[in-house]
């Protein structure tokens, strides 16, 4: 979740698990929209479609909006406007005792932030 910083030249990048099987090309994917968003995410279909699952367990309401972090399209150039590393570095201080996924509740509170 650092990269805005460590990459200051870089205004995308395609983040992906060292576990994902590419078939084809990533340039279509590379090139998507992302409106206002300062990520592209694949939402967790099984998770986001159950109440009873532990996504609604953890996020509450916001439960529908658990995704895949396997697989992120980030525009670094929002998330340096937004200060989006720092608004992290505060959110881990302040809750990460109550977590066994850090990285992947961070990714879940930029989600709402924005």
């Amino acid at each position: 979740m650092l990269l805005p910083e460590l990459l200051p030249d870089v205004k995308r990048i395609l983040y992906l698990d060292v576990d994902m099987l590419i078939l084809d090309s990533l340039g279509e994917l590379y090139r998507t929209d992302l409106g206002n968003n300062i990520l592209g995410v694949v939402r967790d279909f099984p998770f986001t479609n159950d109440k009873s699952s532990w996504s609604y367990f953890l996020l509450g309401e916001f439960g529908n909006r658990y995704f895949n972090s396997g697989m992120l399209l980030m525009d670094l150039v929002a998330m340096r406007e937004n200060n989006i590393v720092s608004r992290f570095m505060e959110f881990i201080l302040e809750t990460s005792q109550h977590y066994l996924l850090v990285t992947k509740m961070l990714l879940m509170y930029s989600s709402f932030i924005m």
